[in-house]
């Protein structure tokens, strides 16, 4: 979404602990296993945590930020944004951050709206945020998946 303000997974890795290389191990060699291949639905293919050719793929459309855009369906549209609690592509914290950086007509308010708990059935299920035509969401206990 805007890769100036998406970056800094280094602390968030670390403060959910995902960092340590022997976990990542274990968890690429159950990604590959028959099983998990079939309950993800990608036939044969072996999985893999870094890929030479999405990555050049992507290379020219990472660092361009749509900020400007965003801003503009905000101006104009009701615009959800949502992030699992413990989602690690698309954190809560960095979700937060480039928000916090756009410009739109409410921008001011959303920085001093006040965050209210969000349920359902009596179960405290998120967190949400709304100021003009902004909403927020943080989902506990969701990932990216």
């Amino acid at each position: 979404m805007d890769g100036i303000h998406q970056y800094g997974y280094g602390d968030y890795l670390y403060q959910v602990g995902l960092v340590d290389v022997n976990g990542r191990q274990k968890l690429q060699e159950k990604e590959n296993t028959a099983t998990a291949r079939h309950y993800l639905h990608i036939g044969n293919i072996t999985l893999k945590l870094f890929s030479n050719k999405v990555y050049s793929d992507f290379c020219e459309d990472d660092p361009k930020s749509v900020a400007l855009w965003i801003s503009k369906l905000l101006d104009n549209y009701p615009v959800l944004f949502y992030a699992g609690q413990t989602d690690i592509v698309c954190t809560y914290p960095l979700m937060v951050n480039t928000i916090r950086n756009l410009r739109f007509n409410g921008s001011e308010c959303y920085k001093t709206a006040i965050r209210h708990k969000w349920y359902v059935d009596g179960d405290l299920v998120g967190y949400v945020k709304r100021c003009k035509k902004l909403i927020e969401i943080l989902v506990r206990n969701a990932n990216h998946a």
